[in-house]
């Protein structure tokens, strides 16, 4: 899970302000590792690229299902395997969840994103590709 990319709903919404020069402007996400999303062969492999999550289920009715779709447009929305903290490595998946992913670039998003990518490009910055050291916080 990382913070390497700005939060599109809050600037948005101009709650957070992308020329902000203390960098709060990122969105928690996880990152899609590409070698382990096409050549996982086993739960050992895919371990070795996973981190640590609470899984829960949460039910959401309609309303809140589109409340959810339409604050994390900029994401991937990914169902993925999770697996027990003790379990080996040929245990089976214990369920599967829904994931934030990060996109690739900007041609990823929604169009109906485009004002929030104007803005950050006004202020100099960009959606993706924000290295880990580039001093980004959390909005």
């Amino acid at each position: 899970r990382v913070f390497a990319h700005p939060h599109m709903f809050l600037i948005g919404r101009d709650i957070v302000d992308p020329s902000d020069p203390s960098l709060r402007l990122a969105s928690l996400s996880a990152e899609e590792v590409a070698s382990v999303a096409k050549e996982c062969t086993s739960p050992a492999e895919e371990a070795a690229a996973g981190f640590v999550v609470a899984a829960f289920d949460v039910m959401l009715d309609d309303v809140q299902r589109e409340a959810f779709v339409e604050r994390e447009r900029a994401y991937r929305i990914e169902v993925v395997p999770y697996y027990d903290l003790d379990s080996d490595v040929m245990a089976m998946p214990k369920g599967r969840g829904a994931i934030c992913l990060a996109g690739r670039s900007d041609e990823d998003l929604p169009s109906i994103l485009d004002p929030v990518v104007k803005k950050l490009k006004s202020a100099g910055r960009s959606v993706w590709h924000w290295r880990y050291d580039s001093g980004l916080l959390p909005a």
